[in-house]
């Protein structure tokens, strides 16, 4: 995919909840292409949660996360990095003169 082909993520109404807990409450925004976000918060504020949903690792329990024409909540994890959408897990034993680039390959291979 070029930078002109790749479809926005849509994330909409995004909630998922942990017996009694609710992690996400309803939460939405959209990535175009192109663009850098940032997603913070203290311990416990649903980041890991979201990006565990975005990649298909948790189900959302209700809600919708899109990109382009795919709905992304029904999809297993391996359908969903096959789109273009995946995540790497922070690693604190990385090769410590890997570049960035090694780094993701590493992580690609997991």
């Amino acid at each position: 995919m070029t930078a002109e082909t790749v479809p926005p993520l849509e994330v909409r109404e995004l909630t998922v909840r942990f017996a009694g807990l609710t992690a996400l409450d309803a939460v939405s925004f959209t990535v175009r292409p192109g663009t850098v976000h940032a997603v913070i918060g203290p311990n416990g504020a649903g980041k890991s949660t979201c990006f565990n949903v975005l990649s298909g690792v948790y189900r959302a329990s209700s809600g919708s996360v899109r990109f382009g024409e795919h709905e992304l909540t029904a999809l297993r994890p391996h359908d969903i990095a096959g789109l273009g959408v995946a995540r790497i897990f922070q690693n604190l034993a990385l090769p410590p003169r890997a570049t960035v680039a090694d780094s993701l390959l590493l992580a690609a291979s997991a």
